[in-house]
C-alpha cells in the first residue's frame, strides 16, 4: 500500500480508499484477511492508531468485520462486504 504523507487526504482515509478500491475491483474478496494493525503500520511507516482509525471506519461502513481466530488466538480483520458470503467457522 502506498501512502502519500504530503497529501491533503488524511492518511487513514488513504488506507480506507485503498482497501475499498481493492474490494470493488476484486483484489480483495469476502473472507480475505487484512494485514494486522502492527504489520500495516510498520509497512507504511505510520502510527498504529492511524491504521486502527482506518479499520474502524471500514468496520462502521460494513466493509470489514472483526473476529477472533481460535487457531492463532488473535483478533483479525476480514472483508465482509455485505454482498459477499461469509465463510467463517465459529467455535464455542
Amino acid at each position: 500500500m502506498e501512502i502519500q504523507k504530503n497529501s491533503p487526504v488524511p492518511i487513514y482515509m488513504q488506507i480506507v480508499y485503498d482497501i475499498k478500491n481493492k474490494i470493488n475491483f476484486g483484489k480483495l474478496k469476502g473472507g480475505d484477511q487484512l494485514p494486522s494493525v502492527r504489520s500495516l503500520s510498520d509497512e507504511c511507516d505510520i502510527n498504529v492508531n492511524t491504521v486502527i482509525k482506518a479499520y474502524d471506519t471500514l468496520i462502521k461502513e460494513g466493509y470489514v468485520g472483526v473476529y477472533f481466530c481460535y487457531l492463532t488466538q488473535n483478533i483479525e480483520c476480514g472483508i465482509i462486504k455485505k454482498y459477499f458470503q461469509l465463510n467463517f467457522t465459529m467455535y464455542n
